[in-house]
């Protein structure tokens, strides 16, 4: 006899697409760091690296619900093979390592925590 099982795996197909299209779309709600990252943005302050850098990607981390908004607005993608790179750009910066700031036309290398962002650009947390 043959088992009738089809209809459940359907039926599981279709519960984890729904689970999955409700945890992954994004969020409409305000990020935590919104409103520094629009400080940010409006000092003209930028963060350049490149997307295979561990240090970099720990400091979009930092981030957190409001990554998407700080790689909208402040990051700098230099890798030369990244899809929407700034190479250029990069390169007429003068950038050389990364993550590399320039914060009040200064550089300065390395991931920097919330607070120390908040003290070198006059942004508030």
């Amino acid at each position: 006899m043959k088992k009738k099982s089809t209809p459940y795996v359907i039926v599981a197909v279709i519960l984890l697409i729904i689970i999955l299209f409700l945890a992954l779309r994004p969020s409409n709600e305000p990020g935590e760091f919104d409103d520094m990252v629009n400080c940010l943005a409006s000092k003209d302050i930028k963060m350049y690296g490149v997307y295979w850098c561990p240090h970099c990607n720990e400091q979009k981390e930092l981030f957190g619900g409001s990554e998407s908004l700080f790689k909208e607005k402040i990051y700098v993608e230099c890798a030369e093979d990244a899809f929407s790179n700034e190479r250029q750009r990069c390169i007429e910066a003068g950038i050389t390592a990364y993550p590399t700031w320039i914060i009040n036309g200064e550089k300065t290398l390395g991931t920097r925590s919330m607070k120390q962002l908040s003290e070198l650009s006059g942004c508030e947390l």
